[in-house]
């Protein structure tokens, strides 16, 4: 039997913009509203309604509230909120040591959040040098290859480790990237003996990173960098960064304290 995979495709955006209508409505309405009002309000179907409601209130999206059935939000939209909440939160919070960074050095200076075994860069700053390099936001990296990658996995015990090296391949970004499991191992226990990783070159060809990680505040652990083009790198301004990226990590210790 031949399958219109268009069809089936609409048929899916249908069913979750809907979805996400419904979510929009309930949790705008000024009272609970009931299966009834939420029909009339977005024009679907009661029948196709009740289904959506039923998945909804089961995955604990959406909780029965009041004599009438109406529906609230449930704890699991709660749940995302407050992850959205923590989020922004941690970023509120790290801007201005990117920013003070970013003006004390004229390097560019990222945070990065762990996000499914990948790190995810959250914000940046750019700094104005001619010869700079530019973080994406939103871009994700394996941990392995990259300085905040590195001081996070440096945070895990010996077993979450293990787990997290048993549980993917060492696939190298470029020529530089550590694959060899043992001198990743030995990298691990210098950042735990010092708080610092670096990466040369390991995500980006001739780039070099240096990262320490947060104090944890919340759900998600993070970690701020410096990245510079290899050919201004040195040991003056290693020692430059590193000593930034420790001051505002004690800064942020004592206001999550």
């Amino acid at each position: 039997m031949a399958v219109d995979v268009k069809s089936t495709d609409n048929s899916s955006v249908k069913s979750a913009t809907r979805t996400l209508d419904i979510l929009e409505f309930v949790a705008n309405a000024p009272t609970c509203p009931s299966l009834p009002e939420i029909s009339q309000e977005l024009a679907i179907p009661k029948s196709s309604l009740s289904l959506l409601l039923t998945t909804l209130v089961q995955r604990d999206y959406l909780r029965h509230i009041g004599p009438r059935g109406g529906f609230g939000l449930g704890p699991a939209s709660q749940r995302f909120a407050d992850q959205v909440s923590r989020a922004r939160g941690a970023v509120a919070r790290v801007m201005p040591f990117l920013r003070g960074i970013n003006r004390a050095l004229n390097e560019t200076t990222g945070y990065f959040e762990w996000r499914d075994d990948e790190m995810e860069c959250v914000e940046t700053q750019p700094c104005t040098q001619q010869l700079s390099y530019s973080m994406r936001i939103g871009e994700r990296s394996r941990p392995y290859a990259s300085a905040c990658g590195k001081v996070l996995l440096a945070q895990l015990s010996d077993a979450e480790l293990e787990a997290y090296l048993r549980s993917i391949e060492l696939i190298p970004y470029t020529g530089s990237t550590v694959v060899d499991r043992d001198r990743l191992l030995a990298e691990i226990a210098d950042i735990r003996r010092t708080g610092v990783g670096r990466a040369f070159g390991e995500y980006a060809a001739g780039v070099i990173a240096i990262a320490v990680a947060l104090p944890r505040s919340g759900a998600t652990p993070g970690a701020i960098n410096v990245a510079v083009p290899e050919s201004r790198y040195n040991a003056e301004l290693d020692r430059a960064i590193v000593a930034q990226l420790q001051a505002a990590c004690r800064a942020l210790r004592t206001e999550t304290a």
